[in-house]
């Protein structure tokens, strides 16, 4: 069953509905899924004003990618499914931070360059980093397919039914996200989700998405 609602406010009062007429059992949190932390933020707030629950207790909220994640891991156990998952955005933000320096001093990329020298204390390459990361997060949303075929080496942007070559200043994105593609992906998935994910080995491992947009 869907619930569709344009008012936030409406369907945080049908959630409060279903938590008052089908209680768990005591000390079992209930498990919400939201889009972002700042939905999660908001509904937390909204859950604990004076005119719903009073307070925000006993709950579990949860981006869709981590309960995903921690199902499979639940279902097929901690020997084949790690803790984290590898292509995780707070994990790529420190597999970016150890790249970059070697990666924009081998590719000579000039605006990369110059967030990583005179940084003694790599606090501008953490900022860079975050960044990147920022991007190739997006990237496993909305545009897997280009991951896809920067991870088969085929540097091109695809829109619709036609592959266009990337622009020479951009090429060191493609670069980059495979060398982090070889750099979180050092053990096989399930046979099963290599079927399930048609995506890179990285989207396929980290079990991040199942759908994108049409843009």
């Amino acid at each position: 069953m869907v619930f569709h609602g344009n008012r936030l406010e409406d369907l945080r009062d049908l959630t409060l509905g279903l938590f008052r007429s089908q209680p768990l059992a005591p000390l079992v949190p209930e498990t919400l899924l939201v889009q972002s932390n700042g939905m999660k933020h908001w509904l937390e707030m909204a859950l604990a004003d004076d005119s719903a629950m009073g307070i925000c207790a006993a709950t579990q909220m949860e981006l869709p990618s981590s309960f995903i994640w921690r199902m499979y891991r639940l279902v097929l156990g901690q020997a084949v499914v790690p803790v984290a998952m590898p292509f995780d955005k707070q994990a790529l933000v420190w597999r970016l931070w150890r790249l970059l320096p070697e990666f924009a001093q081998s590719h000579q990329v000039a605006p990369l360059l110059a967030y990583v020298k005179d940084d003694p204390h790599g606090r501008q390459r953490y900022q860079l980093a975050q960044q990147v990361a920022d991007v190739f997060d997006g990237y496993q949303s909305y545009r897997a397919d280009w991951l896809a075929d920067w991870g088969n080496g085929q540097f091109v942007l695809r829109y619709k039914a036609e592959r266009k070559a990337m622009p020479p200043d951009q090429v060191w994105q493609a670069h980059c996200g495979s060398n982090c593609n070889k750099m979180c992906c050092k053990r096989k998935p399930p046979s099963f989700l290599l079927n399930a994910f048609p995506g890179p080995t990285c989207i396929r491992n980290s079990c991040t998405r199942f759908s994108k947009p049409k843009l």
